[in-house]
């Protein structure tokens, strides 16, 4: 008996270390990725709405989505990126499936989340091409470089109009679909600052933090109609998603000051490739994981301790994270 319990206080502790040492994702989506549902079968055949499909982490799930043999509806604002990502995705489906065809099984759908009175007749749009939509991926959004005090109002209206009411009113126009074909999913990609709040990004992460809640709200709701709710939460991720950021002007992004310009990128901390957050989003998708968490370390760990043990997360953020973040900015 003395013999087991010693080759269990050796082993437990040294698969606790090892999982946090090596994991990217929390303790539940790391157990997914491993005996969950695999997302190539899950997946497979659905219609799925992506927003902010252009680059990034939309341009990616869109990737990981066509191996699937997802039928796909790529938005963003630009137009000519979206044909770019079409055209890659069809290269990874026709290889997959000879009976794929592009035009009909991949649809771009130019889209401006800020123009709310646009989303309904684009919601119609995606109806009359597939006839449903089985996944909503709310991944379109702007981050924020500038401290709150030199950020004026416009700023801070301009972000959660895109980040927060976009995202509301996108969900609003394709909500009256699931309802009636009673099923669907609504995919909600925050960030890490959507569960803490991260300097130089106040409004981000309150547009963040309002998505949880409402969200969130929103799961309970939708629950008895056989529609699901799920959060990704990534961390820094290898993208140009920085580069278009917002300022302290509400006419210029990050990649528009030079004095900006990435400097922030290239001193950051190891970051996510993209490939691997798109992965991870999927296995969330596939398995229905109400909230996922997606980084590498130091952030995961910070976002544990967060959970956990708010009061020194607070302490260790006022003493050293201003400082981090100013030094990330520095030539």
């Amino acid at each position: 008996m003395n013999h087991k319990l010693l080759i269990l206080a050796v082993v437990i502790p040294l698969l606790c270390f090892l999982l946090a040492k090596y994991q990217d994702g929390d303790f539940n989506l790391m157990f997914y990725e491993i005996f969950g549902q695999d997302a190539t079968v899950a997946l497979k055949g659905k219609v799925v709405w992506i927003t902010g499909a252009s680059s990034g982490i939309g341009e990616y799930l869109a990737y990981e989505l066509s191996k699937c043999g997802c039928k796909l509806v790529l938005s963003a604002r630009r137009k000519e990126q979206l044909e770019r990502v079409k055209e890659k995705c069809a290269a990874i489906s026709s290889a997959l499936d000879p009976s794929f065809q592009k035009d009909q099984d991949i649809l771009v759908l130019p889209l401006d989340l800020s123009q709310l009175d646009t989303h309904e007749n684009l919601a119609k749009d995606v109806i009359k091409h597939f006839g449903k939509v089985d996944v909503l991926v709310n991944n379109g959004a702007r981050g924020q470089l500038a401290l709150m005090k030199e950020s004026p109002l416009e700023v801070d209206r301009a972000l959660l109009e895109l980040n927060l009411l976009g995202t509301i009113s996108i969900t609003k126009a394709v909500l009256p679909y699931m309802l009636q074909q009673q099923g669907g999913d609504v995919v909600v990609v925050s960030s890490l600052a959507g569960k803490m709040g991260s300097p130089i990004s106040a409004t981000y992460s309150a547009s963040k933090f309002a998505l949880h809640g409402y969200f969130d709200s929103v799961r309970v709701e939708l629950g008895e109609e056989n529609i699901g709710v799920q959060i990704a939460c990534p961390g820094p991720v290898e993208s140009n998603f920085v580069d278009y950021a917002f300022t302290k002007d509400v006419n210029r992004a990050v990649k528009d000051e030079p004095s900006l310009s990435g400097l922030l990128k290239k001193n950051f901390l190891k970051m996510m490739t993209t490939e691997r957050c798109a992965k991870l989003i999927a296995v969330g998708m596939a398995n229905n994981l109400d909230e996922t968490w997606i980084s590498e370390h130091p952030f995961i760990l910070m976002v544990y301790l967060n959970q956990y043990f708010p009061n020194l997360t607070r302490w260790i953020s006022k003493k050293y994270s201003m400082a981090m973040y100013k030094s990330l900015l520095e030539p």
